[in-house]
């Protein structure tokens, strides 16, 4: 009798199967995750690298960057200097302000080392050249959003190298994140010596000890802010979980890309040095602003 329970037709062990068959499809093909929870507007989850010819929300753009993904990571490939990029249409909007992802390497080929990422929103781009280095980016593009999400524009460039990225999203607020907030910095659309700038790290775990050092996107010379190379926080409460500090911005020493007296926007970077926290990985932002290095010239009366 046991033997015989085991003797059903075919087409009813098929039937039988192919919810299994169907789940396993549906995770195998997953791609960008919208919405998946309520912190998050979108997710690359990195199962799937499906890439077409035509721009599209549904895939990468094909023609450029080699996209490949595997256990949760993207990977870039730039294996010469024509096909240097790729996007797709993502959703945007201001009350999701911060793009998120983290570099777990780049593997450098002979040429010229550089990777840009933008949305087609912004008026300019984080572009790290030279020096591409591993951690956690977060961006606050807010400023460049609409009030409700719509349709945007993802673009990435790379140049001679491999890149390796994952949890590339766009949140409301990120687990570890830096702000750089001045008064009327938003209102003026630019920073300028002689303001007041307040720097904050918070993170979802409490630290020891959080400091800033700060560096220009064009080949990552180490900067010093009002002649000092760090920047030490202090804890605001005792969570110990965000630490801020707040400066009269005075000199701006070692830069490498400013003009006519004005760092451009994403150029001023600044990266975490966390102690005694459950956050391992370097954390890194870029203020979205421009950088204005001449004192303002006072009003004639």
């Amino acid at each position: 009798m046991l033997k015989n329970s085991f003797k059903k037709p075919l087409w009813i062990l098929l039937i039988a199967a192919l919810p299994c068959l169907f789940l396993g499809l549906s995770v195998s093909s997953a791609d960008i995750v919208a919405n998946p929870d309520s912190n998050t507007l979108w997710r690359e989850d990195g199962l799937n690298a499906s890439m077409g010819a035509d721009s599209s929300a549904d895939h990468w753009k094909s023609g450029g960057l080699e996209v490949k993904a595997a256990d949760g990571k993207m990977q870039f490939n730039a294996p010469d200097a024509v096909k240097v990029n790729t996007g797709r249409y993502v959703q945007a909007g201001a009350t999701y302000p911060y793009l998120v992802f983290q570099i777990h390497d780049f593997k450098p080929l002979p040429g010229y080392h550089g990777f840009t990422i933008f949305l087609s929103n912004q008026s300019s781009s984080l572009s790290l050249v030279s020096q591409i280095n591993p951690g956690i980016y977060t961006l606050d593009l807010g400023s460049f959003l609409p009030a409700s999400p719509a349709t945007s524009f993802l673009s990435l460039y790379l140049y001679d190298g491999q890149l390796t990225l994952s949890d590339l999203s766009m949140v409301k607020s990120p687990d570890n994140f830096i702000s750089i907030i001045s008064p009327k910095m938003k209102e003026k659309g630019f920073l300028e010596i002689g303001d007041e700038v307040t720097f904050t790290v918070t993170m979802k775990d409490a630290a020891e000890d959080v400091s800033l050092n700060f560096f220009d996107s064009y080949t990552l010379p180490q900067l010093k802010i009002n002649g000092e190379q760090t920047l030490q926080l202090k804890p605001k409460d005792a969570t110990q979980k965000v630490w801020s500090a707040t400066i009269k911005l005075q000199t701006i020493e070692g830069l490498t890309s400013a003009k006519n007296g004005q760092l451009p926007p994403f150029h001023l970077m600044a990266k975490a040095i966390v102690l005694g926290g459950t956050l391992k990985e370097p954390l890194w932002t870029a203020i979205p602003y421009s950088v204005h290095l001449l004192p303002p010239v006072a009003a004639q009366k």
